[in-house]
């Protein structure tokens, strides 16, 4: 396979113009005076009230009365924009980590946390209430910013009718692509993982090396990809087990799993001789575990109509503690959304109200189906390819 042009009847690899768009997760300088990471939540509903209230006057009218929480008069409809916080009583806490500390008896693991008892608070600037009457409490999570529309009652509770989100954000108009190019997806490599697994993923590069290819048809699409992304859980794999999350924050880790770690680093730096890297996607994995939404193509769609990548961070997934600005914001509606690391592959296409149309796709772990996945950025059709690989 060559670049740029044709030479002795090989086919030419195709370009594509990419910009790196990744600036606002940047920081020049670390926030080492941080206490809390209230301020994360304040950037974040500031940033998105303007639009929220744009979303709730398209919703209920332009003349719907929208107060702070502390402006709020009992019996009369209000609307009020500001933070979800999800009361759980089946979440992780301190005593799991005591447990484990201890070599106490620990609780039995649960795949979700979502139960019958969760209740819903919602908070601005000034105060927080409690959340009752038309809210879907199983869908949602904390950290997402909401409008709502409803009625202080007599006991202090709010009482809603009916909810808004940001919705899509605007979207700029896909480029006119004249040939087919396609974009390469794969997640979940797991090179600290079993050595029987690096021959499917010597296929993997061989493949769009172009050096694993039958017929002129098979060539043909190798030279039209354009782009690898690798998302996430190259060098080992999350297992989202909160057991997991606790023993990472604590820094305890033990000979072997660090032997592990080193030697999916070498493995990593030897496969990115031969390719390229990007990002990942246990934001989905932490809204699931937290929700009772089962479809993570759902999760991905709420997320863009929340208007934010990751609403549940720094909550129950960790991230840096921001102080001015909220970076996982979405400022523009994407053309194609996806996660890596899931348990198979799906896609689907959603569509806004301004005429957005965002192609949503969930990518395979890589050490568990040994499949990457093209997306064709002239058309957003997608497919997986996969690597067999006979065991006896």
């Amino acid at each position: 396979m060559v670049e740029g042009g044709s030479d002795d009847g090989k086919l030419n690899r195709l370009s594509a113009v990419v910009e790196n768009l990744s600036e606002r997760f940047y920081f020049v300088e670390q926030n080492r005076n941080f206490t809390q990471y209230s301020h994360i939540y304040n950037a974040r509903l500031i940033a998105m009230r303007s639009s929220l209230l744009e979303a709730a006057k398209r919703s209920w009218g332009n003349d719907v009365n929208y107060c702070k929480l502390m402006e709020l008069k009992t019996g009369v409809t209000s609307c009020i924009i500001g933070t979800l916080f999800k009361r759980m009583s089946a979440r992780p806490n301190i005593l799991q980590e005591i447990s484990d500390e201890h070599n106490l008896i620990p609780l039995p693991p649960r795949i979700k946390y979502a139960d019958d008892s969760d209740e819903l608070v919602a908070e601005d600037e000034t105060q927080r209430i409690s959340l009752t009457g038309n809210i879907d409490v199983e869908k949602s999570v904390t950290g997402a910013i909401v409008a709502l529309l409803g009625k202080e009652l007599d006991g202090g509770k709010f009482h809603v009718t009916d909810v808004a989100t940001a919705g899509l954000r605007k979207q700029i108009p896909r480029p006119i692509i004249n040939d087919d190019k396609y974009v390469c997806v794969v997640s979940g490599l797991n090179l600290a993982g079993s050595s029987q697994e690096f021959l499917a993923m010597q296929l993997f590069i061989d493949f769009i090396s172009g050096r694993l290819t039958e017929g002129q048809e098979d060539r043909k699409l190798c030279s039209e990809i354009v782009q690898v992304i690798i998302a996430g859980n190259s060098v080992g794999q999350h297992d989202g087990s909160n057991s997991g999350t606790i023993k990472a924050n604590s820094g305890k880790f033990s000979t072997r799993s660090s032997a592990n770690t080193l030697e999916g680093v070498k493995a990593l730096d030897e496969i990115l001789v031969q390719l390229c890297v990007r990002t990942s996607g246990q934001n989905v994995d932490d809204i699931y575990r937290y929700s009772r939404l089962e479809d993570r193509l759902e999760i991905c769609e709420q997320c863009l109509r929340w208007g934010h990548i990751s609403p549940t961070a720094p909550d129950s997934l960790a991230c840096y503690p921001y102080y001015e600005r909220d970076p996982f914001m979405l400022e523009s509606c994407p053309h194609v959304y996806f996660v890596g690391n899931q348990s198979k592959f799906s896609c689907k296409i959603i569509n806004g109200d301004q005429g957005q149309e965002v192609l949503l796709v969930n990518v395979p772990s890589f050490i568990e189906s040994h499949s990457c996945v093209l997306v064709n950025i002239r058309t957003l059709e997608c497919r997986p390819i996969t690597f067999g690989v006979f065991k006896n």
